[in-house]
């Protein structure tokens, strides 16, 4: 239990370090903001909002973000959620599927958090990228599940029925 409240004090950290970057770093690249606005005679903040749509859905916003700070943000918002899927999948696991006296198991939980932010990721830059259409989501959300899928198998113990039978096989070659 002393594991998941400290994933929610790391993610209640990440917390507020992702809101301070939101509100003081900017994620737009200064000087093509003001080349667009020029060029395109951008009078009013609606004419503008309309303009980031489209070069939303043109996939065309790339040009005008600045990927240090989109890079900034993204690690703060991996770290919030990460650790805040890791805090609760880790109080749901003791408190329904662990034994009372076992801790839940902290690297399944951060693994799973990581997959989830993953998968969130994918879908925003899906989003940039202008091809975020129900097939490709759902692309990702498959791709997030095979993950934790294979993870799942890789690291699955044996029965020790299984071990024992496998060294029997090999006592009597």
């Amino acid at each position: 239990m002393k594991r998941a409240i400290f994933a929610l004090l790391v993610s209640i950290f990440f917390g507020f370090v992702f809101a301070y970057v939101l509100n003081n770093v900017s994620p737009w690249k200064a000087d093509a903001i003001q080349n667009a606005i020029t060029r395109y005679d951008l009078k009013t903040e609606a004419g503008f909002d309309v303009f980031l749509l489209q070069a939303l859905n043109l996939g065309l916003i790339w040009g005008l973000l600045n990927l240090r700070n989109l890079a900034i943000f993204l690690f703060c918002l991996g770290g919030f959620v990460i650790f805040a899927f890791a805090s609760v999948h880790m109080f749901i696991e003791k408190l329904f599927v662990s034994k009372f006296y076992e801790q839940p198991d902290w690297k399944v939980a951060v693994r799973r958090g990581s997959i989830t932010y993953l998968t969130l990721v994918g879908l925003i830059l899906l989003n940039f990228f202008g091809g975020l259409l129900w097939y490709n989501a759902l692309a990702v959300i498959i791709l997030g599940l095979a993950l934790e899928l294979l993870f799942f198998n890789l690291t699955r113990r044996k029965p020790e029925s299984i071990i024992k039978k496998q060294n029997a096989e090999k006592n009597s070659k």
